[in-house]
This record gives C-alpha cells, structure tokens and sequence, in this order.
C-alpha cells in the first residue's frame, strides 16, 4: 500500500496549522516570528473565569478617622518579602509604612536636598535585597534601606524621568521614556524605542518596544506611554495609555505577546501637540491635546494572569486631559490569561477615579489607588 500521499497531505495539515490564526469565540491568534498576537474581538459569556474580589481593608480616605492613616495623595505602594505597606505619598513625610493590620508603623523622607531628603519623588520599588529605590522627578534614583536610611544615588547616563519603573531581581531598572511633550520641528523624526533599560549603576543597556508613528512627531513622547509591571520571573508587560495595546516582553526585552481587545470608543489616531507661537513665528511652547485614554494600569497575580485598568468610557475633560472633578464610573478591569485571551470584566464601584500607577498586584492580592478620595484599597483575588 502506498501511503506517500497520506503523509504529505498530513504534512500538508500540520503546515497549516502553524500558519493560519487559530480562531475561537471572540478572539483570533495568530504566531509570527516567535510573536504570539492575539486579537480580543469579544468576552465568551460562557467561558468568563467569575473572579471575584473582596475587600480587606482601606488606607486613608477623606472619611478617615484615623489621623495616622490619612493620606494626602498616595502615587505608588508597593509590599516588601514581610508584608509592609510602603506608600509613597505626595506630602510629608513621603514614604509610609503601614504593617499586615492596616497600622502606620513608620514613616520618613522629608522635603530637602540632602541624602535622603526629596524634592519631588514620583516612583517606588523595593528590589531583591530589600532596598527601598524612589525616583525624583530628574534623571535619579535614591536607594534607602526598608527603614530609610541612605545607601547611595543612582543616577542614569541620560535625561529621564522615572516615574514608573521597575527594577528587576538582577537590579536592572526598567522604565518608559520620558512622556515630555517636546517640540520637534516640521520633517524631522522621533524614533526612540519605547522602554529603556539601565543596569544597576544606571549605565544604559538598551532600548526596546516599538513606538507607533503619530503624523505629529512632538506628541509621539506622550501619546505613546505606557504603564508597566514584571512578573515573578522578570519579565516584562506594557499597557499602553492611549493604544489598544498590551505586550509582554522578555527580562532582555524581546516582544512575546500582543493583545487587544474591544473598546467601547475610539482611539486618537492623529491627535495634534497645540503649539505656543510667538508673533514672529517661534515655538515657544508646547501642550498636549486632549485624547482618548484607553488604561492606565497593569499588574500580574501569581496564576500569570495579567489585569489591565481599561476606560470604559471616556469621562469629561478639563485641560491638558486632565479629568474634571466629580467624574466616576468610567475603568474597569480586564483580565487575560497568561497567553492573552480576555477572560473577565469587574466594573469598579462608582467612586472610583484612577490615577498613574493606580493598580499593584502581589500574588492574591490587588491594590488600588484611588485618587477622587486620597485612599487605597486591598482586595484578596478570588477564583
């Protein structure tokens, strides 16, 4: 019997399967050069995971009664290997520690320009050894020991603001490019990478992350931001604040995974910087125009689930997309499996109004930062 036929049509089906997008409800996955990008078209009623989260406990808030426990701004919080609290406020003192009971149990690092002093700290991360990094909003970092006490300065080869970094179990710090709005001229060309890499000396390592090309090269800084988390094994995962875009990447900066998904607005395709001109024609400043924001936090719980702080609507403006007072009711969270398929929506109560950085996630646990009443919120993931 001759079965070279029967093998080269099985051949033949095998080869398709590797290079036809795999298709099921809702979403379409398709595998190039190594890159798995899954498309979201729609959520599976019939496959949602029912993952739930329960409070269990608040910091701050206007209504607290607590002087201990008000906060005046919380930026950033992230939990060391004992399960404290760090949050980095923006009043004095900067940094509270609050322990496993929701109880301050200290706080340091007043305004000033000694060692370790702040003028303007805008970042936070605890790295392996348990070192405390916050960045000012320059070009370093200052490294505290967990009860605030001054190590050293990291300071990075080029201009940077450091907002929202990261630093790996290696000490590599990773961050976005600076999101400045910066006038750049008629014909010329903003190619920067999205992402840069520095070792723990600050020395710069490498770019990555592909900008998307806006027709407005001054607003490329901006309109391509990103918030961003590691996992436990430091890799690397990006959303993007006015894209439909969501990646992971490598500890080296190779792209794994792209994922989008449906989004009940637009995005700004072509949104235009608004130009400060003088009367003889020089730019003498720049601002951002208002464009739709699509999320503004990403994090990953123990399972490899990834959550993303997605608009659901796009809320009422002020100037310089700033969100007028009194507007709620307009995130969610969306939550992927570890290969991208959208598996889950939780609304968010009415009350809550996100800022930078606004979402942190350590195994089962979720942190949100909520900016319309100054306080966090601890969830416990469920399912």
């Amino acid at each position: 019997m001759n079965f070279s036929g029967y093998f080269n049509l099985v051949r033949f089906r095998i080869a398709l399967l590797f290079l036809c997008p795999v298709i099921s409800f809702g979403q379409s996955v398709k595998v190039e050069n190594g890159v798995r990008y899954v498309k979201n078209d729609a959520l599976n009623p019939q496959n949602t995971a029912g993952i739930e989260l329960r409070l269990v406990k608040k910091y701050g808030g206007m209504d607290s009664a607590i002087n201990d426990v008000f906060l005046s701004m919380p930026n950033v919080v992230v939990l060391s290997a004992d399960n404290n609290l760090f949050v980095l406020d923006n009043a004095e003192p900067y940094v509270k520690v609050y322990n496993s009971d929701g109880v301050l149990i200290k706080s340091f690092g007043n305004k000033g320009r000694g060692p370790d002093e702040f003028t303007l700290p805008v970042g936070m991360d605890i790295n392996s050894d348990g070192e405390l990094y916050i960045a000012e909003s320059y070009n370093y970092i200052t490294v505290l020991s967990l009860d605030g006490n001054y190590i050293r300065r990291i300071n990075t080869d080029e201009p940077q603001n450091l907002p929202s970094f990261k630093v790996t179990r290696n000490g590599e710090i990773i961050c976005p490019v600076a999101g400045w709005l910066i006038y750049y001229p008629k014909g010329s060309v903003y190619n920067n990478s999205v992402m840069r890499m520095f070792d723990r000396n600050g020395s710069f390592i490498r770019g990555f992350g592909e900008i998307y090309p806006y027709e407005d090269q001054t607003i490329s800084r901006v309109a391509n931001g990103v918030e961003i988390t590691l996992d436990s094994e430091d890799n690397i995962y990006l959303t993007y604040c006015y894209q439909n875009r969501i990646e992971k990447y490598s500890p080296k900066g190779d792209l794994l995974l792209s994922i989008s998904r449906p989004l009940a607005f637009s995005e700004t395709k072509n949104p235009k910087a608004i130009l400060k001109v003088r009367k003889n024609g020089v730019v003498y400043g720049v601002d951002d125009p208002i464009m739709n924001v699509v999320s503004c936090g990403i994090g990953t719980d123990d399972k490899g689930r990834i959550w993303v702080m997605t608009f659901s609507r796009q809320p009422k403006y002020r100037r310089n997309s700033v969100v007028a007072d009194g507007e709620t009711d307009y995130v969610m969270l969306e939550i992927f499996t570890r290969d991208g398929l959208l598996i889950d929506k939780i609304p968010l109560e009415d009350d809550f109004a996100p800022t930078v950085n606004t979402i942190y996630i350590k195994g089962q646990r979720l942190f949100l930062i909520n900016r319309n009443d100054a306080s966090i919120s601890e969830y416990e993931i469920v399912n």
